[in-house]
């Protein structure tokens, strides 16, 4: 099926805003000329068939939010250096398979909102300690058993929650 998608602007909080939206498009690769999307201040990726990003998405460095729920992701680009998206705000990586926190996660300074629900994540590294601007995290429907003390000492958590785990 051929691949459409919605490249539009809008206002975002009084910003003018880019988004990319490929939502249930059963997608497995993304050949897209990312050099013409560097403007992109949101990617919507779910529902698809990806198993992980491409390194060349790390040239989006305009990104604030980036939705890649429900796909087959075991991690999210292969070098896991995401420094180059220090601007996102929001992950959404819910309803994939990802067993692992990647120790890049802690290179994205503003990051607000993480969601990693409904994966096989294990344990939660001190990758996600270091993202100390989360306001929301979600760690439900994992394979956790124990929760690291230090994750409460995120200043600026205000919602966190892992339920429907195994921890003791």
């Amino acid at each position: 099926r051929d691949a459409t998608f919605t490249y539009f602007r809008r206002v975002r909080n009084g910003q003018r805003s880019r988004d990319l939206v490929l939502i249930d498009m059963r997608l497995e690769q993304l050949d897209l000329n990312w050099e013409s999307l560097t403007m992109l201040t949101a990617l919507e990726l779910s529902g698809n068939n990806i198993r992980e990003l491409p390194k060349t998405i790390l040239q989006l460095t305009n990104l604030l939010v980036l939705k890649v729920a429900g796909n087959n992701m075991t991690h999210v680009v292969e070098t896991g250096d995401l420094s180059p998206l220090s601007k996102l705000t929001t992950l959404n990586l819910k309803e994939n398979r990802i067993v692992e926190i990647q120790d890049g996660m802690g290179a994205l300074e503003s990051l607000r909102d993480l969601n990693l629900s409904c994966n096989r994540i294990s344990k939660v590294t001190k990758y996600v300690e270091r993202c100390t601007s989360v306001k929301r995290l979600i760690l439900s429907e994992n394979h956790l058993t124990e929760l690291p003390r230090n994750i409460f000492r995120i200043a600026d958590l205000t919602f966190f929650m892992a339920s429907h785990n195994a921890v003791k």
